[in-house]
């Protein structure tokens, strides 16, 4: 008896993927070591686009990874236009061009982009072959009304209380972090909505809103990932591959264009030809990309004047972040860089882990992208939970990339806690209704 057709694919699949992921890491070792005081820095910043393209590529058979890859690959390239290839000027973001730190951040950068490559590309071939594609989480017979009700009522009170309105126009809003944690209880409503059509209509009203509130305050990340969750949840999979690449690309343009705008206090044909202006001035680069990486930077430039003990404290610090959140003192590195240096904050996620450990950091991180990866693809199938954290990461990769790993880590860990406690008391009143039912016959 031949063995089964998809065996053979996926071990060709497999070869194919080893020998172009062979090369894409000898190419990108010979180049490092040949980079002398940066002269080959636009050529590794050239590398880091195309891998990515590639990375996109291999990430088109998962839903959630190819959310993820899109929003890193786009970050990337806005990162090496802005800062390597086509220098921003008179950017306090590309001060740091030129510079030995600049040279150490792009070896950084093109290490962990190797590696998101390498995660990417052997995950999608595990997606692959479990026939997990990041289907959204709706299932008819997960419907609790009750629940679903309490979570309505609790994102109206973050929409109202939890998002600081500025009092001038032209200033950005402050959302808190109960309006950033918010995108939990969208995931959560939806999967309990089941097959209510009124329930995810009201879900889809609240989104609406909290965009709305978002970008009209010059926000974007929060926002952004509304949509993203609001799709990824109900309808990602029905949406061709082509309508979904034309519209995030349209969605990244309208998100560098709100930084632009929201220095502007009234909506005109002139405001508009000064946008497009600037995008196309720009390279289309989003300047909180390279924002987040200028405060990279300061957290190398930091690490020269750090002792073990200052970087194992605040190492320390953020390991209690994770269970007590942010009001745990230094357990946010651009916090303490802020004290010593001028940046708006942020940060790209190696480069918190490179002040911590080295280069080590960058490896350990990367393998902790890794397992939450494979466990999502390996899990996703059978496992609600999962399928749950899968279009979380996915959603909030603009915030765990550039803006604090606490995303990844915290965030995850509170989602979990939540589906859990959501599940018990899901079971818990099934099982009062089946009994209720019981004795009424």
């Amino acid at each position: 008896m031949d063995k089964p057709k998809t065996t053979i694919e996926n071990f060709f699949v497999n070869k194919k993927l080893l020998f172009v992921d062979s090369v894409v890491v000898f190419i990108t070792i010979m180049m490092l070591l040949l980079n002398d005081h940066g002269s080959n820095n636009v050529a590794l910043s050239f590398l880091i686009i195309i891998t990515n393209i590639l990375m996109v590529i291999y990430s088109r058979v998962n839903n959630y990874l190819l959310v993820t890859a899109l929003i890193i690959s786009y970050y990337n390239y806005s990162i090496c236009m802005a800062e390597y290839i086509s220098v921003t000027k008179g950017s306090l973001f590309t001060s740091y061009a030129g510079t030995e730190i600049s040279n150490t951040g792009l070896v950084v950068l093109v290490t962990f982009n190797m590696l998101m490559f390498l995660i990417i590309s052997w995950v999608s071939v595990v997606s692959k072959s479990n026939h997990f594609t990041g289907t959204n989480i709706i299932e008819d017979n997960n419907d609790n009304k009750s629940i679903v009700f309490v979570i309505i009522v609790a994102l109206i009170l973050i929409w109202i209380f939890g998002f600081g309105r500025p009092t001038r126009a032209g200033e950005r809003g402050s959302p808190t972090t109960f309006f950033e944690y918010s995108l939990i209880l969208f995931i959560l409503g939806f999967y309990y909505s089941g097959k209510s059509k009124i329930e995810r209509i009201a879900l889809y009203i609240v989104a609406v809103m909290y965009v709305g509130l978002n970008f009209i305050y010059g926000g974007r990340a929060t926002g952004i990932q509304v949509v993203i969750c609001v799709v990824l949840c109900t309808f990602f999979d029905k949406i061709p591959k082509l309508w979904m690449a034309v519209g995030g690309g349209s969605l990244f343009v309208i998100l560098t264009a709100i930084g632009t705008f929201r220095t502007s206090t009234t909506l005109s044909l002139d405001t508009i030809n000064s946008v497009i202006a600037s995008l196309s001035s720009g390279n289309y680069a989003n300047d909180t990309a390279y924002s987040a990486y200028h405060t990279s930077l300061t957290m190398i430039d930091f690490r020269g004047i750090s002792t073990f003990s200052d970087r194992a404290h605040y190492f320390m610090m953020y390991l209690l972040s994770i269970l007590f959140g942010g009001s745990v003192p230094e357990s946010n590195l651009s916090l303490v860089t802020r004290e010593y240096y001028a940046h708006c904050f942020g940060g790209v996620l190696p480069y918190y882990f490179y002040y911590y450990f080295g280069f080590i950091g960058v490896l350990i991180i990367a393998a902790y992208v890794f397992w939450l990866m494979s466990m999502i693809v390996r899990r996703g199938n059978n496992s609600s939970l999962w399928r749950c954290i899968g279009i979380y990461v996915a959603a909030t990769t603009f915030r765990w990339y550039i803006y604090s790993p606490s995303q990844i880590t915290r965030g995850a860990l509170i989602l979990t806690i939540l589906f859990v406690i959501l599940k018990n008391v899901d079971a818990l009143m099934k099982k009062s209704q089946s009994r209720i039912k019981k004795s009424n016959e």
